[in-house]
């Protein structure tokens, strides 16, 4: 017994020895990410210099246009969603005062185009449902669960973006071709975290799905500072459309009168 209980304590220490060790080499690879990490961060300019310079190199400033012309597209797509569908959701379904909407949403729009993430702006659209006196069920269905699924803005970002590559790229896609590409777009955003330049990973996944080449992923980055708040803007503004709209749907018709 008394050999047997050595043993056993032995063993413990020598299992606490190894848990301590791989604890350690946990943070020394942990460290060594960060390092990685912020090298990528900080090398990711001069790729996009790098690479806009060869395309303007061989074709000339004409590509510029091209840019231009994709970088309004995505931004005149999502100014579209919220002028026709958010507020047409907001005057007819939930029957709500549009001036009141705007007074109280303001807040959080500007935040989320200034930090660039619907995630972090969370705690503000939430004040903002609730001073629109929006039910917490329906603001925290919305609005918490809507961040990772209702991801508007990198949805219509990507549908244009794939877009926009397959014509560079001289692929004639068929109305078919362009159905699937949007139903790819959408499976790949559900879930999206909502993190600065999420949209940028998304995208990848999708051109990589339809083999459509990466390299030109550098280039869009170039105006994609301002698409992707551009994006959180949008996403914020969706999911307090949704919440408001669900509110009045679920609402009982003694309750909407008064």
């Amino acid at each position: 017994d008394w050999s047997s209980d050595v043993c056993s304590s032995d063993l413990k220490t020598r299992c606490f020895k190894l848990t301590e060790q791989l604890k350690s080499w946990d943070q020394i690879l942990l460290q060594w990410l960060y390092k990685m990490i912020g090298y990528l961060v900080h090398l990711t300019p001069i790729a996009v210099f790098t690479a806009m310079t060869k395309v303007v190199g061989v074709q000339g400033f004409g590509a510029m246009k091209g840019l231009a012309a994709y970088l309004l597209a995505c931004a005149g797509g999502m100014f579209l969603q919220v002028i026709l569908v958010y507020q047409a959701w907001i005057k007819w379904i939930a029957k709500r005062s549009l001036k009141q909407f705007w007074k109280e949403i303001k807040e959080p729009v500007i935040y989320s185009f200034g930090v660039n993430s619907s995630l972090a702006t969370l705690p503000l659209t939430l004040n903002a449902l609730k001073r629109l006196k929006v039910s917490e069920g329906s603001a925290r269905l919305s609005a918490c669960i809507g961040t990772n699924l209702n991801n508007d803005g990198i949805l219509l970002y990507e549908v244009v973006a794939v877009l926009f590559v397959a014509q560079a790229f001289g692929w004639h896609l068929a109305v078919g071709q362009q159905l699937v590409l949007a139903l790819i777009c959408i499976v790949a955003t559900v879930g999206v975290a909502g993190v600065p330049d999420a949209g940028m990973i998304s995208l990848s996944l999708v051109l990589s799905s339809v083999g459509l080449p990466l390299e030109i992923l550098p280039i869009l980055m170039t105006v994609d500072w301002v698409l992707a708040r551009l994006r959180s803007v949008n996403n914020v503004i969706g999911d307090a459309t949704g919440a408001i709209a669900l509110d009045a749907i679920l609402k009982s018709p003694s309750e909407k009168i008064e």
